[in-house]
């Protein structure tokens, strides 16, 4: 997989549990990559990569050990 093929991807699947998280609020950490249909993503991705990347990027938050919520206030 190309570079911009792979980062394409981390970035659509970072855009994925924030949206979840946006929908739903604080949720367990299983619960959004049940949501996320992480089990079911390509073989080159990783929800831990991902979840990570969320979080460097300030879009979401951890709350202790494994809740998270959305940084972002939903619209509308």
């Amino acid at each position: 997989m190309s570079r911009d093929a792979s980062a394409a991807r981390l970035e659509a699947e970072v855009e994925e549990i924030v949206l979840i998280l946006r929908r739903y609020g604080v949720m367990p950490v299983q619960r959004v990559a049940t949501l996320a249909g992480a089990d079911y993503w390509h073989a080159d991705s990783d929800f831990g990569r991902a979840l990570a990347r969320a979080v460097t990027l300030k879009r979401i938050r951890p709350l202790g050990i494994d809740l998270y919520e959305p940084t972002e206030d939903v619209a509308g």
